[in-house]
């Protein structure tokens, strides 16, 4: 792409072939005119040797000063002499730390030594292993030096290390305790220096619940992560983890271990919390209502205590704690029931006291009973025909209400008399839902009109039926 390499020919760069000196020259060449001018211009000689072109360009530049055997294979040595006059002297900062004669097989005042610990130190070159041996004295193979190449004129690509003899891997910063509330996260980090870099992090988790027993954690999951890093995370924290220490082994490149001090997880359980209360109820007269509330935090096991605060009536303010029974069953739990709910129950309250296993209490807020009080409804069967003689028989139907119901029939007769009826000689069912006029006549009882009026016996509320009128036949 820069323009500075061909191949062997159009197709074919042979990587794994040995670099010629006539070849490093031409690149050398190439990498100075593209660094300097922005463009490469040099081509083959186009007679003589294809290489003597470049040879000229470089002798010209201070690239090279003498001869080479330009068919042979360049050393690793040779080569690196080459590329170290490539570029001018400003693209070779030093990034690395490389003392002299840090370098195990390249001293740096032999004959290459400035060139190759120039290279070394701008992050362009950097060895065969993890010692940085150079190996001069061996070839340099075409695929090498296309990485070489592309740190020359990349600097983002140059590789930062350094050869100074590392010293001792130690734990700059060990793990430090956490204390927490349940639920929450809990974060350990350790730092090292020295050693040899990269380095790879082992935590261990020492559980106290089973006997400090040591487990190494070996991958993350969804509540712990950070596992391979300098920095364990253990999330949503358990009461049952209070006590539980945690601790890092540390190994560098060259096997070398440093173990942290153990840090402690203090896991204090939350503040004891209402997260629902009880919620204000309506009911039927006669109906259940039924009150809740939900806690979290402190210590399980809870208990409850419900109370019932009296609006009216005689013990109107009384606050009073309500017994587990089969009036207020619950009343011991987080869920209570009130059976047979009142008219005089209207407005009273209910609250709960909750208290965890080490004696924490928190009070939910108060909740209000309506009781609903409703007229009942009424509906009666009709007007009746018969004929004389026979009996006439009117029902009333009764909804709504708290269905315990008082009857009252009446009568408007065609004599223009109008009274409730309480004569069981001429009727049947007084007091009841189903009134029943006996052996009738037309000259008494054609014209007559009925109906009943209810009352709720619980609400004192009464309804009076739609009328029936009665048809007496000869």
């Amino acid at each position: 792409n820069m323009g500075l390499v061909n191949g062997k020919s159009a197709t074919i760069y042979a990587p794994d072939d040995n670099m010629t000196y006539a070849e490093a020259t031409k690149l050398a060449a190439c990498m100075y005119e593209k660094y300097t001018t922005g463009q490469v211009t040099l081509a083959n000689s186009p007679s003589g040797n294809w290489y003597d072109s470049y040879v000229e360009y470089a002798r010209a530049n201070g690239i090279i000063s003498g001869n080479y055997y330009w068919n042979g294979a360049a050393s690793r040595a040779g080569y690196m002499a080459i590329f170290a006059h490539a570029l001018p002297e400003s693209a070779f900062t030093a990034i690395n730390n490389v003392p002299d004669n840090s370098i195990p097989d390249v001293g740096s005042y032999s004959y290459y030594g400035p060139d190759i610990y120039k290279l070394y130190r701008a992050g362009i070159v950097q060895g065969v292993d993890a010692q940085f041996n150079c190996k001069p004295d061996s070839n340099i193979k075409r695929s090498e030096v296309a990485a070489i190449l592309t740190r020359m004129m990349d600097p983002s690509a140059r590789k930062s290390f350094s050869t100074a003899p590392a010293s001792a891997l130690t734990i700059t910063s060990q793990p430090k305790d956490a204390a927490i509330t349940e639920g929450a996260d809990a974060k350990f980090s350790v730092a090292v220096s020295g050693g040899t870099a990269p380095y790879a992090y082992e935590w261990h988790r020492v559980i106290k619940a089973q006997n400090n027993y040591d487990l190494k954690i070996v991958q993350d999951e969804p509540l712990i992560t950070g596992t391979k890093t300098d920095t364990l995370t253990t999330k949503q924290c358990l009461a049952d983890e209070n006590g539980d220490k945690y601790y890092c082994v540390v190994t560098d490149a060259a096997g070398n271990k440093v173990t942290s001090q153990k840090a402690t997880l203090t896991v204090s359980a939350a503040a004891l919390t209402i997260t629902k209360q009880p919620s204000n109820t309506t009911v039927d007269v006669d109906g259940t209502a039924k009150f809740s509330v939900k806690v979290s935090g402190g210590t399980e096991p809870y208990t409850y205590e419900w109370h019932r605060v009296v609006k009216s009536g005689s013990y109107a303010g009384d606050d009073y704690e309500l017994d587990d029974n089969d009036v207020f069953p619950g009343a011991s739990t987080a869920n209570l029931s009130v059976k047979h709910c009142a008219s005089s129950e209207n407005g009273d309250q209910y609250y709960c006291v909750i208290r965890d296993a080490n004696g924490n209490k928190v009070t939910s807020s108060k909740a209000t009973l309506k009781v609903s009080v409703t007229a009942p409804t009424v509906t009666i069967s009709g007007d009746k025909h018969i004929l004389a003689g026979y009996d006439a028989t009117f029902t009333v139907s009764v909804s709504g209400g708290s269905g315990y119901y008082d009857y009252e029939w009446w009568a408007k007769f065609p004599s223009g008399s109008h009274f409730a009826l309480d004569d069981p000689t001429w009727f049947d069912g007084l007091g009841t839902n189903q009134l029943t006029s006996k052996q009738c006549t037309v000259s008494t009882d054609n014209g007559t009109i009925y109906y009943c009026i209810v009352t709720d016996t619980v609400t004192g509320k009464s309804t009076k039926s739609p009328e029936a009128k009665l048809y007496v036949y000869d």
